[in-house]
């Protein structure tokens, strides 16, 4: 259990702040949105489930949205194109999907197995400090945004999440995560002042449609699936 928080909360968020550091947090969120893809692609060789025609199609849709959006739609260059930081977002998503896939195989209870993942986050985090000395660089501002991060949006958000997809119809309820991504690139724009490109906006709505194609045959087919999976994928990280 410690190593499923170690895996889909502290490297998760390590490697997803350092490629929100190195990107517009509106490329970053999306191409961090991979993570339902990486559910389907674990839920293969982990879960053993069959790898159908949808799945493919969901998989290279998702996938071409992700290079529209790394390459903003210049395919023939590569100039400019920050490598490390689309390789931190993806190993973000790689790690979070391999978690939620673990979390589904294993059926333990969600809310230790987040209590616990954030608990081993503080101490990985702290020790990463210490041996950097990151912590006088740390002003009180600084602070409020750290209590305003880890409180809000990150437990906070979670709970409410998991108090809504229980009070409710899972699958009507769960439509709403994918204003997510949506809401990244409006947020991006009103507070950060980032242009949203057409590309990253064409290249986001590439990877929510391959999600919805693998999401309808799990509601047609494995509806009491769908809400395990639903629950145990919730992102508690910052757009």
């Amino acid at each position: 259990m410690a190593l499923f928080g170690f895996i889909g909360i502290c490297l998760y968020m390590y490697f997803y702040y350092i490629g929100i550091a190195r990107l517009p947090s509106a490329e970053a969120c999306t191409i961090n949105y991979l993570w339902p893809i990486m559910i389907v692609v674990f839920s293969i060789p982990i879960l053993k489930e069959k790898l159908t025609l949808k799945k493919v199609v969901a998989i290279l849709i998702s996938f071409c949205g992700i290079t529209l959006v790394a390459t903003q739609g210049n395919f023939l260059s590569v100039a400019g194109i920050d490598f490390a930081g689309v390789f931190f977002c993806l190993a973000a998503a790689i790690c979070y999907g391999f978690f939620c896939v673990l979390l589904k195989k294993y059926d333990y209870d969600e809310m230790l197995v987040f209590c616990i993942a954030y608990l081993i986050t503080t101490i990985f985090s702290g020790i990463i400090c210490i041996v950097n000395n990151s912590f006088s660089a740390i002003t009180p501002d600084s602070y409020v945004g750290i209590l305003w991060n880890g409180v809000i949006v990150n437990a906070a958000a979670y709970l409410l999440w998991a108090k809504a997809l229980n009070s409710g119809e899972t699958s009507k309820i769960s439509n709403i995560a994918y204003l997510t991504p949506f809401l990244s690139l409006m947020f991006g724009k009103i507070l950060l002042d980032e242009n949203i490109s057409v590309s990253s906006f064409i290249g986001l709505c590439f990877i929510v449609f391959g999600i919805l194609i693998q999401l309808i045959k799990i509601n047609r087919k494995t509806k009491k699936s769908d809400k395990r999976i639903l629950k145990d994928s919730e992102n508690p990280l910052p757009l």
